[in-house]
């Protein structure tokens, strides 16, 4: 498994729009004009306990329609 880095997430998710991770205490939170703020948060510790494709996922279900 590759390492995942926020600097990665970030670049990949950019192009789905205006939204952006960042790092919390003890979990991850995306914000952005196209981002549902009811469901901004991933309550995960370590960017690398989910996988790449995993953050892209969980970006996608966090966008407005």
């Amino acid at each position: 498994m590759n390492k995942v880095t926020l600097a990665q997430v970030n670049k990949v998710i950019s192009s789905l729009g205006s939204i952006k991770l960042f790092k919390g205490s003890g979990y991850f939170y995306f914000i952005g004009e196209s981002v549902d703020t009811s469901l901004a948060g991933v309550y995960v510790n370590a960017i690398r306990e989910l996988s790449l494709d995993d953050w892209i996922e969980e970006a996608k279900c966090r966008i407005t329609a």
